[in-house]
C-alpha cells in the first residue's frame, strides 16, 4: 500500500492519487477503488449536500429537503407525521401522480387496471417511467432521483406537480 500525502491515506491501488476535491468546503473525495469515474460520481453526489434545503413536504410543512427526491423519499417512504396511515403513503404517491403528472406513468401498464380502485394502496411494479429515456421505476423517489441525475434539466419540480 501507498501512503498518498495529497489526501492522507494508505490504500491506494497504484502509486498514484485520483482523490478530488470539494470546491465548497475543501473535503477529500475518494472511493476505495481509487478510481477516478467513481471518484467524480462520489464528488457529485457530494456536491448535493451543499444545496439549499428550502423544499418543504406537501403535507406536513417539514422544510429539510434540498431536491424533489428528498421530498418524495420522506412521504413515499412513510415518514412523513402528518399522513395518517404510512403504510399507504406508496399508494398516496401513486394517486397524486396518476391525477396529477400522468406523464411520469408507465404507460404500458394496461388503464384497464382497476386494482387502484379495489386497493387505494395499490401500486403497480415498475409503475413510473422517465419521459426522457423510458426506463421504468417502482417508487417515484427512484425516478426522481434518476431524473435529477441523469437529466437534471427535465427533473420533476413540485410546484410543477401542484405540491
Amino acid at each position: 500500500m501507498v501512503w498518498c500525502d495529497e489526501c492522507e491515506r494508505y490504500g491506494h491501488h497504484s502509486d498514484y492519487c485520483n482523490a478530488v476535491w470539494c470546491d465548497d468546503c475543501g473535503r477529500c473525495i475518494q472511493s476505495g477503488a481509487n478510481n477516478w469515474q467513481s471518484n467524480k460520481n462520489n464528488l457529485a453526489q457530494h456536491a448535493k449536500t451543499h444545496r439549499p434545503r428550502n423544499l418543504a413536504c406537501p403535507v406536513c410543512g417539514e422544510q429539510r429537503f434540498h431536491s424533489a427526491t428528498g421530498v418524495a423519499l420522506h412521504f413515499e417512504g412513510g415518514n412523513c407525521t402528518k399522513c395518517r396511515n404510512p403504510g399507504q403513503a406508496a399508494g398516496l404517491t401513486y394517486q397524486f401522480v396518476r391525477n396529477q403528472a400522468p406523464n411520469f406513468l408507465n404507460h404500458a401498464i394496461c388503464d384497464r387496471d382497476f386494482t387502484h380502485e379495489v386497493n387505494p394502496n395499490y401500486v403497480p411494479n415498475n409503475a413510473y417511467n422517465c419521459p426522457t429515456c423510458g426506463k421504468n421505476f417502482s417508487k417515484f423517489a427512484s425516478l426522481s432521483q434518476h431524473m435529477e441525475d441523469a437529466h437534471r434539466q427535465n427533473a420533476p419540480r413540485f410546484q410543477a406537480l401542484g405540491w
